[in-house]
């Protein structure tokens, strides 16, 4: 697997969390029962704090650096370099 693709998987998986964070948001403006406010806010500051754990993760820097050596000789207006 390439740096870059290691870097997009990466990216993803910071990008599902903070997908399922919208949706549960969506779900406590629209139907969630008052009665599940509290857990409701303990799920989302755990998923809050996991992304982010993620996103500054020293990982991260590497993978970015990484992905960036493995398309530094890629056209610069390719969709990898943008």
């Amino acid at each position: 697997m390439s740096a870059y693709q290691e870097f997009c998987d990466y990216i993803a998986e910071i990008n599902d969390i903070l997908c399922v964070m919208n949706t549960l948001t969506w779900d406590a403006r629209t139907q969630m029962p008052a009665q599940g406010a509290v857990t409701r806010g303990h799920q989302l500051a755990t998923l809050s704090r996991i992304a982010q754990e993620k996103f500054t993760n020293p990982a991260m820097e590497q993978l970015l650096e990484r992905a960036a050596k493995d398309v530094q000789r890629d056209d610069p207006d390719s969709y990898r370099v943008r």
